[in-house]
Parts: structure tokens; C-alpha cells; sequence
């Protein structure tokens, strides 16, 4: 109200107590002023008022923001992840335990001797069963949830309900993983763990950690460095107006400002990710277990009813025409649905995290259930 009012006298004071040439630069200068002055506000109205400009650390640990660019991003999004485990690389550190704490909830999350957020001596409890093995990132590790709520061990109960307690399903998520670290894992895991079924969980989260990483053959161990920092990532970091004006130009600003190049790198990641599957796929045919394959969606991608990118549903299709390869996709089941279900998206998920809350990984669950029940996927009887 004070900068208006003070606007308001000075272009109707009096012209004669300056010269022309004065009171023009007087007025550029309060011009400049005002404009100032009102993209501040409205910057910090967008910092204040809509939480979809945030960014995760914004959202969980205060009005601070860290760079995908730096090493307080990666120890963020991989907490203990890389370089930490006493048993092999890809899990998290042997007999561990790790706090995860957000703005949503404080849920402590316990490694067996494997790295795995699974019970203790998880081979000696495979032995003589059925053996679902899980492969995901934070989502199928089941941050947002107990231990005992993950929609593996939901699932596990349902099966064992229905086929006599024949059916261990591992969780062998990792938070922070993608589909090449998962490779890998698997890899490592078949020394200690004999599956009859392999569940690769991914979601549009998995083509953006494969392309920020640098993307890289997925057999060579070692990963490359990654992505170069962008040109316009300072104003991304400072300004909510910048980031707003350049989420309605490009699908992903804070790490790409060039759509055509961010398209092509993209679709990329998703066909290295479908050669990564085909590649378990061939690995399963060898090894005697089947693969499945589940597509889930983010928070946005639930309330809009349709996947973030073109490419992830290219991989739908891609895989759905692999007669090896069981599919499900729990986006399209509630798009199917929608106008009967009662439970609203949004319940489904933390607010401020992001992650699903253990009604949403119950429904996970349920919904895989179904799927594997009336496609008669799995096998009743020890092996």
C-alpha cells in the first residue's frame, strides 16, 4: 500500500521542481523500483504459496535447496548408499539400521546381513519355498512405511492366505537405485538367493536417475560421472518465479533447458532400461525364474491419471510384447477405475515427501495380487 501511495506523489507532484531531463530519470528509477520491487514479491509469493515449484529438500528440511549437482544431494538421496556396505556394492551397509526423517514422518529402517530391509538370516528362511525376489528403488524399499507394512510383506501375506505359506517374497529395494544399479544387485544376490520370480519395480524416477547419472553401458561396473551443471542452474536455484516461467517451457528445468536435447536423452534411458530388462529376462530363462515387471506412478502422475513422460510409456508397450515378461500397471488400473474408487489420489501419498503411505502400498499389494491371481503367474507347491 506504501509503495503505491509513494508511486502515486511522485508523478503528480509538480513538474517544475525539476527539470525535465531530472524528472525523467526520476521516474526510470522508480520504474525500475517498482518493477523490482514486484517480482520480488511475487517470487516470494511462489516460494510461500505453491509448493509445486519446491524441491525436495525445500519441502522436508527447510527453505534450503541442494543441488543435484552436489555431494550433499547424493548423500540426501542415497543416505549410506554408495561406498557404505560391509557386504558388496548396491545395499545398504550389513546389520544396519537408518533413520529416514522428513517433514511427513520418522521411520527407522533395519539391514539384515545382506544389506537388505528384510529379516535376519533371509537364507535359511528361502530354503524349501517359493521365493519372490523384489528389485526397486526407495519405493519398493518402502520408505513411508514400518517394516512390517512394505507391500512386500502385504503381499506375501495375501499369498501365503491363499497357497498355504508356501511364498517368501524378499525386498530387496535399495532407495536411490535404478534399473542398471539393480542389475548388478541381482547379479550379487543370485549367490545367495535362489528366486523363482524376479519383480522389477520402476517408475518415470528411474529414467531421470539413469540419465543424470550420466547413463553408461549397464555391465560395466564402475559409473560415470555425473551430468555437467546447466547453464540456467543458478536462477533454477535462487528464483521460484525463474522456475516457474521455465516449467512451462521444458519438462525437466532443473537439470535440462534444452527440450530437444532433454527428449533425446530421455528416450535414451528408457531404451537402455529396456535392454537392462530383456537382459534379467535372459538371465531368468537361464537361471529358472520369472520375470515381472511393475510400472507404478509418482504423486503428479497419480492425480493427472497419465505418466510424466512419452518414453516410459514406450517401455509399457515395449515390454507388454515380450511374451517372457509378466506386466503390471498400477497406474492404469486406477485410470480404469477412477469413477468407482473412493479413496482419493492424494491419500495415497505423503504430502510433502512424496513417497505412498502404507494405504498406498497396501493397494500396491492388492492390486499386484489381483493381477498375478487371475493371470494364474505364480505356483503353488515347494520347488
Amino acid at each position: 500500500m506504501f509503495l503505491f501511495i509513494g508511486v502515486y506523489k511522485l508523478f503528480t507532484r509538480k513538474k517544475k521542481q525539476f527539470p525535465s531531463y531530472a524528472l525523467k530519470l526520476k521516474h526510470f528509477k522508480y520504474s525500475v523500483y517498482v518493477i523490482f520491487l514486484f517480482l520480488l514479491l511475487l517470487d516470494l509469493s511462489l516460494r510461500f504459496i505453491t509448493p509445486k515449484y519446491r524441491s525436495y529438500s525445500e519441502n522436508n528440511y527447510g527453505w534450503f535447496y541442494i543441488s543435484p549437482f552436489s555431494d550433499r544431494f547424493s548423500d540426501l538421496k542415497n543416505q549410506y548408499y554408495y561406498g557404505s556396505s560391509t557386504f558388496e556394492k548396491y545395499t545398504h551397509a550389513a546389520n544396519s539400521n537408518i533413520i529416514f526423517e522428513t517433514a511427513d514422518f520418522s521411520i527407522e529402517h533395519k539391514y539384515n546381513e545382506l544389506g537388505l530391509r528384510e529379516r535376519n538370516n533371509i537364507k535359511e528362511l528361502t530354503k524349501d519355498k517359493k521365493v519372490i525376489l523384489t528389485l526397486g528403488d526407495s519405493f519398493t524399499e518402502g520408505v513411508g512405511t514400518s517394516q512390517d507394512s512394505t507391500w512386500q510383506r502385504q503381499l506375501e501375506s495375501r499369498l501365503n492366505d491363499s497357497l498355504s505359506n508356501e511364498y517368501v517374497v524378499v525386498n530387496a529395494g535399495i532407495s536411490g537405485s535404478d534399473p542398471i544399479l539393480e542389475y548388478h544387485l541381482l547379479n550379487q544376490l543370485l549367490k545367495s538367493i535362489k528366486p523363482d520370480y524376479v519383480i522389477i519395480s520402476i517408475s518415470s524416477y528411474d529414467l531421470l536417475d539413469i540419465l543424470e547419472s550420466g547413463g553408461q553401458d549397464f555391465k560395466l561396473k564402475e559409473r560415470k560421472q555425473e551430468m555437467n551443471q546447466p547453464l540456467g542452474y543458478y536462477f533454477y536455484s535462487w528464483s521460484y518465479l525463474f522456475r516457474a516461467v521455465s516449467t512451462l517451457i521444458y519438462d525437466y528445468p532443473e537439470i535440462f533447458m534444452n527440450q530437444d536435447e532433454f527428449d533425446r536423452e530421455i528416450q535414451k534411458a528408457a531404451s537402455q532400461t529396456i535392454e537392462i530388462i530383456h537382459e534379467i529376462t535372459s538371465i531368468g530363462l537361464k537361471k529358472n525364474f520369472k520375470t515381472i515387471v511393475v510400472f507404478f506412478p509418482l504423486k503428479d502422475e497419480m492425480i493427472k491419471y497419465n505418466y510424466n513422460f512419452d518414453a516410459f510409456n514406450n517401455i509399457i508397450k515395449s515390454l507388454n510384447s515380450n511374451d517372457e515378461i509378466f506386466t503390471v500397471d498400477i497406474l492404469d488400473f486406477y485410470r480404469q477405475n477412477k469413477n468407482s474408487f473412493i479413496i482419493p489420489p492424494e491419500m495415497l501419498y505423503w504430502p510433502h515427501d512424496g513417497h505412498m503411505t502404507s494405504l498406498g502400498y497396501q493397494i500396491w499389494s492388492d492390486i499386484l495380487f489381483t493381477d498375478l491371481s487371475i493371470n494364474e503367474v505364480l505356483e503353488s507347491g515347494k520347488r
